[in-house]
């Protein structure tokens, strides 16, 4: 019998504190607790995100079938592309770009930013440039991020 998604959960994190984990993944510890606890399951979104964060395969995480870690890093990181969260018209190679950015402004400028303020500023820079036809340019790219921190 396949061990229940909890059970999955607690394997993935390891030796990790929660606190780590649910900073690294984006999602709240507490609500990481209420996986952990078995009182609510995440969205695909965020069963996505937990896999990314612990290298893990969302199949094996989602239903406990399969193997823990994809065979080939390279293949899971296509298909995530190629799948996304199931969300329609993503622009990976958007998302991506603004993610870098701001990794970068972060990096450099060391802001205490909630995980909501960054999901806010990602979802305003990619509806700004989403729908575009092209490419933004990384430096306003970035120039645009600290006007919004």
């Amino acid at each position: 019998m396949a061990e229940d998604f909890p059970t999955r959960l607690k394997k993935l994190i390891g030796e990790r504190s929660v606190r780590s984990f649910s900073r690294d993944c984006g999602i709240s510890e507490t609500v990481l607790r209420k996986y952990l606890r078995g009182d609510s399951e995440p969205t695909r979104s965020r069963l996505l995100s937990l896999a990314r964060t612990g290298h893990a395969s969302v199949e094996w995480l989602a239903t406990g079938e399969g193997p823990m870690t994809p065979a080939d890093p390279k293949e899971w990181s296509e298909a995530v592309r190629d799948h996304g969260s199931g969300t329609a018209g993503l622009d990976f190679d958007l998302l991506h770009g603004v993610l870098q950015a701001l990794e970068e402004v972060m990096a450099a400028t060391k802001p205490n930013l909630s995980t909501e303020k960054r999901a806010q500023i990602i979802v305003a820079v990619y509806d700004l440039y989403a729908g575009a036809g092209h490419a933004p340019d990384a430096t306003k790219l970035r120039r645009l991020i600290i006007t919004a921190m």
